[in-house]
């Protein structure tokens, strides 16, 4: 791969108006194929290699699995680290069939075409030696256009990957991912030696470039990454307190740093809710002040911790996505975005009063977390910037007025402005 990491690596698959841009790194020019019967007729043709054909779920719009249908490996690893989203008899089927079958039969559509080169090559040139019969299975969390995908690499029927290769669904954000592989060895610089942080961070990359017009960053295997968005409340709790005492700078909150939370919170508001977002910057940089007034410190944040970035297994636990990491941050960020993260989770099954209720009791576990830091401040004040932040990072996905984070943004106006 070659080590210039530009960021002007220009799409290689034009997608369709309902297909994802990820899907150029799994078919070269791939034919979409929706119809039920098309889609059986030809998932059977791929099993015995009359042709190459990978199976997406939920849809070809947001695809969170594309899997190869030449073997019947990727399709079962897949549903054993990643099955969560199946419940019942299905995903007892899928974990111990996961064949084509079984994969043909959940998939919404199909695309058929050739192998593109990009991510073999990258694979090939970080392992130095060349990939017998490579199959993909692309698996996204969200299956957002604006997100990173990871290519698992299977070789010659085994059952497990060789490697992963991570990218951005859309080529034009490569940016971003080679940003944020740039944060992790800074933060990994600034932990040498706490073996104990250290350990929590990605695994270092194999191998990060451009290949064929992609920003590619081939990896090992995180036998952890299965295990993301369990109930990690303890161990993240300790890991982020070491990062803190780590990373801590006493004395280091300023004015500038309030004016950068509070343009997050205006982008946000401004946005969705533009009629509270003056009232709620003021009552915001009052409370941010007295931060000041308290010789706050500021220290590294991860940016957007919580269980659906963390992953615990044993005594083991890895942070993943640094994209908004920060090295001078507020000390409460993390704090807060982690129990904003559980109440998210909840939204759903509560009514607007209890929504408040659970945003009230959230805060007042962090206000006890903050005070067991040391952190002279009350959780409130970065209330607003934090569900900012979130806001301002998935905005456009919003809809309609029971969407979560609207509905978590007006509890916070209740809150603020009572």
């Amino acid at each position: 791969m070659s080590e210039d990491a530009t960021s002007d690596s220009g799409p290689v698959y034009t997608p369709g108006v309902s297909s994802s841009p990820a899907l150029r790194l799994v078919a070269a020019r791939g034919r979409l194929v929706t119809g039920r019967l098309s889609l059986l007729a030809l998932a059977g043709l791929a099993r015995v290699r009359s042709l190459r054909a990978c199976a997406i779920w939920p849809d070809s719009r947001w695809p969170c699995e594309v899997v190869d249908l030449g073997s019947g490996q990727p399709a079962r690893w897949l549903r054993s680290e990643f099955g969560e989203r199946e419940v019942g008899w299905f995903r007892r089927a899928a974990v111990r069939l996961g064949g084509p079958a079984v994969t043909a039969l959940r998939a919404r559509a199909l695309i058929v075409g050739a192998m593109p080169p990009a991510v073999p090559r990258a694979v090939e040139a970080a392992l130095q030696r060349s990939l017998d019969r490579p199959l993909i299975a692309l698996y996204s969390p969200s299956g957002m256009p604006i997100s990173k995908v990871i290519c698992f690499v299977f070789e010659g029927g085994s059952r497990h990957p060789t490697v992963a290769v991570q990218a951005m669904a859309d080529p034009a954000q490569a940016a971003r991912l080679r940003d944020e592989l740039g944060t992790i060895e800074t933060v990994r610089r600034r932990l040498q030696g706490r073996m104990d942080l250290e350990s929590g961070l990605p695994l270092q990359p194999l191998g990060a470039g451009i290949t064929e017009r992609e920003y590619l960053a081939v990896l090992p295997v995180d036998p952890l990454a299965g295990a993301v968005g369990g109930d990690c409340r303890e161990p993240a709790t300790a890991w982020s307190r070491g990062l803190l005492r780590a990373t801590r700078i006493e004395a280091a909150w300023s004015k500038e740093s309030e004016h950068r939370e509070l343009s997050d919170l205006r982008r946000a508001w401004s946005h969705l809710r533009p009629i509270k977002a003056e009232p709620i910057a003021e009552r915001t940089a009052e409370l941010l002040s007295l931060g000041r007034s308290a010789s706050l410190p500021t220290c590294w944040a991860h940016g957007d911790y919580w269980r659906g970035n963390i992953a615990v297994l044993g005594e083991s636990i890895r942070i993943f996505d640094w994209e908004w990491a920060e090295p001078s941050a507020h000390p409460a960020i993390d704090t807060v975005s982690f129990e904003l993260g559980e109440v998210r989770l909840g939204v759903g099954s509560v009514d607007d009063r209890q929504l408040v209720s659970l945003l009230s009791d959230a805060l007042d576990r962090a206000d006890h977390e903050l005070t067991a830091r040391r952190i002279d401040c009350q959780s409130i004040s970065m209330l607003a910037p934090v569900l900012g932040r979130i806001v301002s990072r998935s905005h456009k996905m919003v809809t309609g007025t029971d969407d979560p984070l609207l509905r978590m943004m007006r509890a916070t106006e209740e809150l603020l402005l009572r």
